[in-house]
């Protein structure tokens, strides 16, 4: 849940609780490591940190040779508090997260992530209901995109991963919990229905990817996930396939309801599925992805200093990147991007020594979120809140594992390191 934005829109007031929420922060990263001594020295973490040091290093030392690639109405003080706040909450999310499975347990740790996440997604759904609805105010803009449902979020797109982040945490809760595997399959289906009310394409494509991944594992994985589950999951498969079956020889009266912007979106998603790249089916993403690498291939080692891509000052749409990958290579160069291939690469090889299944979906599933997903279609993934969250709480997960040999990840005496 957006918690700034829930607020912002009750109170008007931008940001209203992000200095609190800092502060609490500070003080559990404090508390923990003075009191309990969690250790700093774990290879993700400490790459997480390298990271943005690095990032932020090179890209301010950059300026002092040439500061011209700095849009005029960008805030330098802005980027750093962005950023020191994404390492700050990382890092409570990390000392957090050992803190809560050690106390309450892994089970009570996978519920407090599920009713959190289905909360918003929940919102997202409702939010025409009860009136949280993003409304363009861009006559223009409105008329090429349209109404899309954001619930408590910024707008549409962060909604979308959201739903995006849920439907892989309610697979993740299927695939733990023993019982009432039924609620678990019904539920499924509201992170599904919340990607496709904000008409994100990369929301709606990335559902797809997610449930793709979710049966390639598990046939990967049927060895180790129990006969309950494989027959759950032969219905999940029965039931999908029925469903697209409905939706595919219906199409046509689902397509003549929507509006007209909403055909927009859709006709836009089948191109795309069709390999018909351009500027009209990826939002005119494709002109800026041009402009950004000509940008880069003149300045490809330290690149242009930071924020020079999260807006830029020349080109023809004078907009950011809208792709993290190109933003770090390009403010930051090619030890920047190294650095942050490295982070996730370290991350999934951890995942992946992980012995219980749920655990390791519920981490790869999120990385594949966050990287084909919001790093790929946004330049403000390194300051998503949530996908800060998820990367300290997944961190926490493979330090338990590795350091603590899985004693505090157990499920009703079962060993689910």
């Amino acid at each position: 849940m957006n918690i700034n934005a829930f607020l912002a829109l009750i109170f008007n007031i931008k940001s209203p609780v992000t200095m609190a929420l800092l502060g609490l922060s500070v003080f559990l990263v404090f508390k923990l490591w003075n009191k309990h001594k969690f250790s700093f020295k774990f290879w993700p973490y400490l790459l997480t940190l390298l990271f943005f040091t690095y990032y932020l290093y090179i890209g301010t030392t950059v300026y002092l040779f040439d500061p011209s690639a700095l849009h005029e109405h960008s805030s330098l003080v802005g980027l750093y508090r962005n950023y020191l706040s994404s390492i700050l909450l990382i890092s409570a999310f990390y000392f957090g997260g050992i803190y809560l499975i050690i106390k309450k347990g892994i089970s009570f740790f996978i519920k407090l992530l599920f009713w959190m996440f289905i909360f918003s997604s929940f919102v997202t759904v409702i939010g025409p209901f009860i009136g949280l609805i993003n409304i363009y105010e861009n006559i223009g803009k409105s008329m090429k995109i349209g109404e899309r449902d954001a619930g408590l979020f910024g707008n549409p797109n962060e909604a979308g991963v959201l739903a995006n982040y849920t439907l892989v945490i309610v697979l993740t809760c299927f695939l733990f919990f023993k019982k009432q595997k039924w609620l678990w399959l019904l539920l499924i289906g509201l992170p599904i229905y919340s990607a496709f009310v904000t008409f994100s394409k990369s929301a709606i494509i990335e559902t797809g990817l997610i449930i793709i991944f979710f049966i390639f594992f598990n046939f990967f994985y049927i060895g180790k996930i129990g006969k309950g589950n494989r027959s759950y999951i032969f219905i999940f498969a029965i039931l999908l396939f029925s469903l697209s079956s409905f939706l595919f020889l219906n199409f046509d009266n689902f397509y003549n309801s929507l509006s007209k912007n909403q055909k927009y979106r859709i006709d836009a998603i089948i191109a795309i599925s069709q390999g018909k790249i351009n500027k009209q089916t990826t939002s005119e993403r494709s002109v800026i992805y041009s402009h950004a690498i000509n940008k880069i291939a003149r300045k490809p080692i330290f690149g242009y200093g930071i924020g020079s891509f999260d807006r830029f000052n020349d080109g023809d749409i004078q907009i950011g990147t809208h792709n993290t990958y190109l933003l770090v290579q390009g403010e930051s160069g090619i030890g920047g991007t190294l650095l942050l291939l490295i982070l996730f690469g370290s991350l999934f090889y951890y995942s992946l020594k992980l012995k219980n299944p749920a655990l390791k979906f519920l981490i790869i599933g999120c990385l594949i979120v966050f990287l084909t997903n919001k790093a790929s279609f946004g330049h403000t993934a390194l300051k998503d809140r949530v996908s800060n969250g998820l990367l300290g709480l997944s961190i926490a997960i493979v330090y338990l594992s590795y350091y603590k040999n899985g004693i505090y990840l157990r499920y009703r005496n079962h060993l689910i390191s």
